[in-house]
């Protein structure tokens, strides 16, 4: 049926078929995201969106293939909000719900930089996708990412900046407004351990920065 996602990592033929009538450069491209994508996570599933269309999810959407003429975009479905610190993003950049990498014949792929934003995409479906984090995240006056950016100086842990972005604490200074007793009595608990609530509320006291 359109749309059926197999079985965790295995191939989906109808992927197979689609990658198999592009250019030879295109070809190795999208099996070298293929196998990215997988390497990201062995839960993730290959479908067919949009009737020719390759998908890679994983509790939601990961990212896409879509080939034209001169070159191949990989579309991340990341609701610009995961960071891209070595700037592999090429397109979408005010795009709301997905980003892209376009890649051109003779470009070699940073492979390293793309499976590390996929893992992240990944841990954010995780945790209910972006969807849930821009909800609860940015005042109207921000950027969701701006937002999302300074938690993240205190935790990669996008269940831990979820709880406490639902919370309402969306920057250091609101954790550090708490009080480090306070902080560590209430999100030692949601956070794993109170050792690690203690660490974030270091980080924010020293501006995101580790003591």
């Amino acid at each position: 049926m359109p749309g059926m996602t197999r079985p965790s990592s295995e191939p989906d033929p109808r992927v197979d078929e689609h990658i198999d009538a592009l250019p030879e450069w295109q070809q190795a491209v999208c099996h070298e995201v293929r196998a990215i994508a997988h390497a990201a996570d062995p839960e993730v599933e290959e479908t067919i969106k949009r009737r020719v269309q390759p998908y890679f999810v994983m509790q939601g959407n990961v990212c896409a293939l879509l080939a034209t003429k001169d070159h191949l975009n990989v579309f991340l479905y990341d609701g610009a909000i995961v960071p891209d610190p070595e700037g592999i993003i090429t397109g979408g950049h005010d795009n709301q719900t997905a980003r892209t990498v376009a890649v051109y014949e003779g470009e070699t792929l940073n492979a390293s930089a793309l499976q590390t934003m996929f893992e992240e995409i990944i841990a954010i479906n995780r945790v209910g996708g972006w969807r849930r984090l821009k909800r609860v995240s940015a005042p109207p006056q921000e950027t969701t990412l701006k937002t999302v950016q300074r938690m993240r100086e205190l935790t990669s842990d996008w269940e831990q900046i979820a709880a406490l972005l639902e919370d309402g604490l969306q920057s250091p200074h609101d954790v550090v407004a708490l009080g480090e007793e306070a902080f560590v009595t209430t999100y030692g608990p949601r956070l794993g351990r109170a050792d690690q609530a203690r660490r974030i509320f270091g980080r924010a006291e020293n501006g995101g920065r580790k003591r």
